[in-house]
């Protein structure tokens, strides 16, 4: 069975993270998650296990040249 999209309204809530700048041909996205991981120990006042990703890309990313 395909998912399909859904917009749902949550509560707000606090978020914590990392952040670089690359590319897509570069890929550094696991070496980003690693970094992160690794330091996952010393966040206090954790309310749930839930890990989100979000990446913003130029909005001339698919132009044609």
């Amino acid at each position: 069975m395909k998912q399909q999209p859904r917009i749902v309204d949550l509560p707000s809530r606090t978020l914590l993270g990392i952040k670089m700048t690359t590319s897509l041909a570069k890929n550094d996205t696991p070496a980003l998650w690693q970094s992160f991981l690794s330091r996952r120990k010393q966040i206090t006042g954790v309310l749930s296990s839930d890990l989100y990703s979000a990446a913003e890309y130029p909005a001339d990313l698919l132009a044609s040249p």
